[in-house]
């Protein structure tokens, strides 16, 4: 199915995105870039195409959204937007806290992230996709690639798509 192919890409990208996230909170080296990458591409345009296309489809054939791995994996959503919420909130005051508190709580904030993140990926790929491979119809398949691509393109558009595809690719 190629929606469930473009989801996979997307997750090979958030992958490269992940020790970038790790080396940038420590050095403080292109935080910013990641941050709107975790923003922008992973939340708003990934998870967005997952949670307001992918998982309604899903349900309409017989996996339940509100128990279970769909379940599961849109509370991972929730508790990865709460750290990238945290970590926007902490990265500025970091660089000047002079007691060092900003900065301990980015470093305790960032690997949760960053093993979330990694959690969560291998269990998309190794459960979620295959689910959707057999629930899912090629009608569904291309309902599902037309949501994605109105979605990216009102969300970030495709020169903002592209860009994060381009950084992710400079972080290799």
């Amino acid at each position: 199915m190629e929606a469930i192919d473009q989801l996979q890409g997307e997750h090979r990208v958030i992958e490269k995105a992940i020790p970038m996230l790790e080396r940038g909170a420590a050095t403080f080296v292109g935080a910013d870039q990641v941050l709107e990458f975790l923003q922008e591409f992973l939340d708003k345009c990934h998870h967005g195409k997952e949670e307001l296309y992918l998982f309604p489809a899903l349900a309409e054939r017989g996996v339940p959204r509100q128990e279970g791995l769909v379940r599961e994996l849109l509370m991972e959503h929730g508790v990865g937007r709460r750290y990238v919420k945290e970590i926007a909130g902490l990265l500025h005051p970091a660089t000047t806290d002079e007691n060092g508190d900003s900065r301990r709580l980015l470093d305790a904030v960032v690997p949760e992230l960053a093993a979330l993140l990694r959690e969560h990926i291998a269990k998309e790929d190794t459960q979620l996709w295959p689910l959707a491979e057999r629930a899912l119809s090629p009608e569904d398949d291309g309902a599902l690639l037309a949501g994605f691509a109105e979605l990216q393109q009102s969300l970030i558009g495709e020169r903002q798509y592209c860009k994060y595809l381009s950084w992710a690719r400079l972080w290799t």
